[in-house]
Parts: structure tokens; sequence; C-alpha cells
């Protein structure tokens, strides 16, 4: 299965389907020889089993997200009424402040929003348990031959636990599916694109951002743990793509292969 490198953002399958019969027709000649076709991406098609783990590791992260928010706004909480001075330990985020938060008095609509949240924070620390929980489950299943399944390659890499291993794993695929480490890279999107044009050679833009978000935020934060001496990220949102991340697949090629 293939589609358009570059699909355009007003969706109609109409303009989907004949930008993709123009690559077809003007490359036909390339396609029949096997030859590599510009601006075609090949589409893996994933197994039920690598479909799960992809919603299994979206649903981890999304729940991460929602107790980072939930946090965000107990904290915005207590520095409105300036409170910071307060607290029985460095942080709330232990069980002593979770009692002086549950106890702080508080006006009346203040001390109902943070009942509210201190519940929904209760609630996300139990779902990400058991999410957690099925990740190591399905993270230590048994490969065939009694050898180590993908997820286990890849937690021999430093910095790569059961989540980032199974979220890499899961959108990585059968490694033989590329033939060097600089293809894995591409397919994270974290080559540079290039704008290269007559005798111009160097005009190397971004990074293409064209694979698995998901992939690249996960590689952003075991980065660290790869390469010594350098610090890992905790969100890629905040900070650049590092050069540790950017080659971080060639590390998990090499690993897999």
């Amino acid at each position: 299965m293939i589609h358009p490198d570059k699909p355009s953002k007003k969706k109609a399958d109409r303009r989907d389907s004949q930008k993709l019969a123009d690559l077809l027709w003007l490359n036909r000649q390339r396609l029949a020889a096997g030859q590599i076709v510009r601006g075609l991406r090949r589409v893996h098609m994933v197994s039920q089993e690598e479909r799960e783990d992809r919603q299994l590791t979206s649903l981890r992260k999304n729940l991460g997200q929602r107790l980072t928010r939930t946090l965000n706004k107990i904290h915005r909480i207590v520095n409105r009424h300036n409170l910071i001075w307060q607290y029985p330990t460095k942080t709330f985020q232990t069980q002593a402040g979770r009692r002086w938060l549950a106890e702080v008095p508080l006006p009346a609509v203040d001390r109902l929003e943070m009942d509210a949240l201190l519940k929904e924070w209760e609630v996300c620390d139990e779902q990400i348990a058991r999410v957690d929980e099925e990740i190591v489950q399905r993270a230590s299943r048994p490969a065939a031959n009694d050898v180590l399944n993908p997820t286990q390659i890849l937690m021999t890499t430093p910095g790569v636990s059961y989540y980032s291993g199974l979220t890499l794993a899961s959108r990585i695929g059968p490694i033989e599916r590329f033939p060097r480490p600089r293809s894995l890279a591409n397919y994270f999107g974290l080559t540079p694109g290039c704008r290269n044009s007559g005798n111009a050679q160097d005009r190397l833009g971004s990074i293409t951002k064209q694979g698995s978000k998901t992939a690249r935020r996960c590689g952003h934060v075991v980065g660290g743990g790869v390469f010594p001496g350098t610090r890992p990220a905790t969100s890629c949102q905040t900070r650049p793509i590092s050069p540790v991340t950017k080659s971080l697949p060639v590390a998990l090629y090499h690993g897999s292969d």
C-alpha cells in the first residue's frame, strides 16, 4: 500500500486519488522496473497485535498528558493563594503533599475544584498503573524459538523501558523492511529535508517530521540514556530535537538487526 509523501490538508478522496494517480502514471516505467519512486511512501500493513500495541501505548501517553494537566491545575490554585511556601515537603507530589492539599484552607469554590482535581489525580494514577501492567505483560511475551521479541531486543539499549520499547517496536515493525539505518531515521522523520537546486548542494532544511510523532517523542526522551553524558529530554514540545535523538535510530537499527 502506498500514498503520497505530502497529502493535501484539504481532505477529499478525489484530490488524494488524483494526486496518487498522477504520480503512478508519471513513474509507471520506474515502478515496472522495481526502482525507487520519489514522492511515494510505502505503508506497512500492521498486524492485529501491532495495532493493539500502538493503541495501548497511545493510551498510556494520553493518560500521562492528562495527569500533567491535572497537576498543573493544582499548581495554579496553590500559586493563586501564594501557598507554595507552606509545602510540607519540597513539592506537593508526595503522600504528605496530598494530605496537605486535602486539608489546606481554601475558599469554597477553590476547595470544590481542589477536591475534584485530587480525585482525578487518584483516578489517573490507578488507570496508569493498570495500563503499565498491561504494557509489561505485552512486552514480556515469549517469541518464537525461545529468542527475545523485538521489544526485549530494544530494551537491551540503555534508557529504553517497557513503554518506550513497546512504543518503538510496534511502530518499527519488521526491521528487515529497512535496508539501512538511515532508512529507519527517514521513517521516523528525523533526517533533514533537501532543498538543493542547480549547483547548490548544501541546502538542507529542518527535519521532515514525516513519521510517527509518538515515536519521535519517545526517542527524544530516551536519547539521553543511549549516549552517556547527555541529559534526557522531558518534552519534545519545549526542547528542540537534539543530535542525540537523530542518532538514536542508528543504535536501534543495529541493536535489532
